[in-house]
């Protein structure tokens, strides 16, 4: 992650971390940086051990029931 996005951008592994401490059950993956392949976001995630929930990415055009 460039030094400059660090300030406001978390990686895929730290989300999973903090959604982890939070106690959340999902975690959508979203404004991933330009160049960044989805599907290693999503597996870099996933493979956190702390966070046992789902996980997903947002992409465009894509819809989620929150429900």
């Amino acid at each position: 992650m460039p030094g400059d996005a660090r300030c406001c951008l978390s990686s895929a592994r730290i989300a999973a971390r903090r959604a982890a401490r939070a106690g959340a059950g999902r975690l959508l993956l979203t404004h991933l940086m330009p160049g960044t392949d989805p599907t290693a976001a999503l597996a870099t995630a996933t493979a956190t051990a702390e966070f046992t929930g789902s996980v997903d990415v947002a992409g465009a055009g894509r819809t989620l029931d929150l429900a």
